[in-house]
């Protein structure tokens, strides 16, 4: 498949199917028969039309401000506005002519003869985005780097303005590409003497892939040597002070990183059990379990919320909830979240309400002078600080221990929050 056929196409999946960034990619990437450079264009391209897509929406509006834009010449005019001005060396003709080219076959003459006058007008005059055509700073930046409004402003409350400021703008730095050690099968040492993995001192089995492409490409992956964890998501197993003679439970395992990461802090002596609610994720676990050479876990597929129907009160040493949240800690690696968040929706109430049940669920599971350990991915403190006190609240036998933010502005790692709270 041609290279922008196959961004339009992914593009438009994610878009209207509501598909993962990094699953579309993935797939895109395994189905299309791409050269080496089409592929790395293929993915600069997607997550750069994704991390500026209320950007890009803002210019088009001032290229056809009077024309309804149906939604695939949306994205082919985000796609051409972002080749034009975000990259370097694409030529002008080759935008123009495939844009084209993709709107007649998919959408007739008349829509390819629309994107052909509109991206001309690109071509003429670049947009000029100015300070002064918007009320105050942080309208300005929220549009700069493709934050919804309300969201930057959450954050400015919460952080204050300049820290609201440097976590917008590195959400548009590619992450560090960490990885963590599975120590089931291999040493940081041995994985150290292939120079396209660099040490990361400050944790004893993380560290960081420099290698061309994706770490999941690399032997030491296929060979389940390691296993790709980001250094801030690799805090969490630790926290709950696995033993041997512990029964555990991940509530909300897949894609696995935790409950593999418990798995291998218990040199495959432990009993854990990794839940999902959905049978495609539990998939993922078990996939995730064999590659490593995991043994002492057993997957299910069960409601979290139901659970008080499966096991008996008080039957878990130790839980671990790394519950369902809005993700705002991790929009750098998967842009396509502040998607479900341009407007400030219910869903944001949902999630807390849902993330509450669950809490209560972990409540119930856990033995007294048992440890629950609650995480998540994202900065809002309703779903962090707020959710937990709350909690503590309305169980006085439960005590917490410790709970710690890590700031993307402050870490060179993902935005994730974490509490361990122990049951009396």
């Amino acid at each position: 498949m041609n290279v922008r056929l196959a961004i339009f196409t992914t593009l438009n999946a994610i878009y209207k199917e509501k598909e993962f960034s990094n699953l579309a990619v993935g797939e895109a990437l395994k189905t299309n028969d791409l050269s080496p450079l089409d592929s790395a264009f293929f993915t600069n391209v997607v997550y750069g039309v994704l991390q500026n897509s209320l950007l890009l929406d803002h210019i088009i509006k001032s290229y056809a401000p009077k024309h309804k834009i149906t939604a695939k010449m949306r994205t082919i005019l985000k796609m051409s506005y972002y080749q034009l001005y975000f990259m370097d060396k694409v030529p002008e003709y080759a935008i123009t002519n495939e844009a084209v080219e993709i709107m007649k076959q998919d959408s007739g003459r008349g829509s390819a003869d629309f994107a052909n006058a509109v991206i001309h007008s690109m071509i003429k005059q670049k947009y000029e985005f100015k300070e002064s055509d918007f009320p105050d700073l942080d309208t300005y930046y929220a549009f700069k780097y493709s934050i919804p409004l309300w969201l930057y402003k959450m954050v400015v409350k919460h952080y204050g303005a300049a820290a609201a400021f440097k976590w917008a703008s590195l959400s548009k730095v590619p992450p560090v590409s960490y990885v963590r050690v599975n120590t089931l099968k291999s040493t940081k040492a041995e994985i150290l003497k292939n120079k396209d993995f660099s040490d990361s001192p400050d944790f004893p089995d993380c560290v960081i892939y420099n290698g061309k492409g994706s770490a999941a490409n690399t032997q030491e992956y296929l060979n389940g040597k390691i296993t790709i964890q980001d250094i801030s998501a690799q805090q969490v197993a630790p926290l709950l002070d696995p033993k041997p003679t512990d029964s555990i439970i991940d509530l909300c395992a897949a894609p696995g990183s935790k409950t593999t990461h418990l798995a291998a802090l218990l040199n495959n002596e432990g009993k854990i059990i990794a839940n999902d609610l959905y049978p495609q994720r539990v998939q993922l676990i078990a996939s995730a379990l064999k590659r490593l050479g995991i043994k002492d876990v057993v997957c299910t597929c069960d409601d979290v919320l139901k659970m008080k129907d499966k096991y008996p009160a008080a039957y878990f040493d130790k839980v671990l909830l790394d519950a369902p949240c809005t993700g705002f800690g991790v929009i750098r690696r998967k842009p396509d979240i502040l998607l479900s968040y341009i407007e400030q929706t219910n869903n944001l109430d949902e999630i807390i309400t849902l993330q509450r049940f669950m809490l209560d669920v972990a409540y119930y599971l856990v033995k007294p002078n048992g440890i629950i350990v609650y995480s998540t991915c994202t900065l809002d403190k309703k779903e962090n600080e707020t959710q937990v006190a709350q909690f503590v609240a309305k169980h006085p036998d439960i005590h917490l221990v410790s709970e710690k933010l890590l700031l993307p502005t402050e870490t060179s790692g993902d935005g994730f929050y974490m509490a361990k709270l122990t049951k009396e």
